[in-house]
């Protein structure tokens, strides 16, 4: 073997060693890991939430315009569209390929293939058992503070439009 030959061993097995030059993950591990935390599960279930919330949030904005009778039911019709479209957008199907690249490109074999041992065991599934009852509860502590905040919020902001639209020169 010759010296450039060597050196091009060296350098290889090098990096094969050097944990920040790990490989990425491959696609079969991706979708070992993301079936055994069941993602797609959460996921559905988060869309599910997602809706609830896009309705209530119709529901409040219906209420604070006094929609009634013909323009209630054309606003609920379009905002039915409007959330169609946008869960369609975030359906599983649809962002699927992404979050599996995301996994392969950040994760090694060996970190995926540690977790499906942890998920895999007692604890683990325990945990994973756990999780939806958890993101259901930390969203409702994120729309309470939302709830709480958003009156100050849209009073900062009226402030602010005022101010400005009394700043503007007539013209």
């Amino acid at each position: 073997m010759n010296k450039c030959n060597r050196l091009a061993v060296l350098a290889l097995s090098t990096l094969l060693v050097l944990p920040g030059f790990a490989a990425a993950a491959d696609k079969a591990k991706v979708a070992e890991f993301l079936d055994v935390m069941q993602v797609k599960q959460n996921y559905a279930q988060m869309e599910t939430m997602v809706a609830q919330m896009a309705d209530q949030g119709f529901q409040e904005s219906a209420r604070q315009h006094e929609l009634q009778g013909e323009s209630l039911e054309r606003a609920r019709a379009a905002h039915e569209v409007a959330k169609k479209g946008m869960l369609e957008a975030m359906a599983w199907e649809a962002i699927e390929p992404e979050i599996s690249a995301l996994y392969e490109e950040h994760l090694t074999n060996a970190e995926i293939d540690a977790a499906v041992v942890y998920y895999r065991s007692p604890e683990g599934a325990s945990l994973l058992a756990k999780q939806p009852a958890l993101m259901q509860a930390a969203m409702q502590i994120g729309q309470r503070r939302m709830q709480e905040i958003l009156p100050r919020m849209q009073a900062e902001l009226k402030a602010i439009f005022s101010k400005e639209t009394a700043a503007q020169p007539e013209g």
